[in-house]
């Protein structure tokens, strides 16, 4: 898939998403929603850039409610440093949650360096990838054969991160960033799941040979 994307900064950026999870437009930038409108069910039922006449009363049968999303400056030149054999990596959340201490990557790790040219070619105050949300999303999905999209990675991230012995709710809320533990329990109780449903297969066929 990587040859198919291009230049560097696709490249690296496929491949920094791969490895932190991070949202797309915590790297890439974001320029922030004035509004949407959500049903009282939570639904997104417009991102227009006016509320309809009717907003005060709702529409099909839903509260209006007026929210904001504020801007993402993306990830910027002093935003990453290598310090003793790892790159370090401050993101801005997207939404509510919160991220306190720098991400680690192993400066070792197979085509980071495709990252750190890309870090390098970027003057200071610049962004390190400068392509917007949109524009990213469409050459991804285009490279992968309409497989994968951004957001894929980080649901592929998080996933593998509740497989690994040893990590708890807390690490992945502070890695990923969530406001909420509860939002680790669809990645953790699948994976317990599917490790019950496994263990029966197993205990069953050993008991039938």
């Amino acid at each position: 898939m990587l040859d198919g994307l291009g230049d560097l900064c696709m490249k690296s950026l496929v491949v920094i998403l791969y490895y932190c999870g991070l949202r797309i437009a915590e790297v890439t930038g974001d320029k922030g929603r004035r509004w949407k409108i959500l049903s009282k069910q939570g639904r997104t039922l417009s991102r227009a850039g006016a509320l309809p006449d009717d907003w005060m009363g709702g529409a099909e049968g839903g509260l209006w409610i007026w929210k904001t999303r504020d801007e993402l400056p993306g990830l910027r030149k002093e935003d990453l440093r290598v310090q003793g054999g790892l790159l370090y990596i401050n993101a801005q959340v997207l939404k509510h949650g919160r991220r306190e201490v720098p991400l680690e990557l192993p400066v070792t790790l197979p085509y980071i360096e495709l990252v750190m040219g890309q870090w390098y070619a970027a003057k200071p105050g610049e962004r390190v990838w400068p392509v917007t949300t949109r524009k990213a999303w469409e050459i991804i999905d285009r490279a992968s054969g309409h497989w994968i999209y951004p957001h894929a990675f980080r649901l592929s991230r998080a996933t593998l991160m509740a497989r690994t012995p040893g990590i708890s709710v807390s690490d992945m809320k502070a890695w990923f960033g969530w406001a909420r533990s509860n939002t680790a329990d669809a990645y953790i109780v699948s994976q317990r799941s599917m490790r019950k449903a496994r263990d029966s297969i197993e205990q069953s066929v050993r008991g039938e040979v």
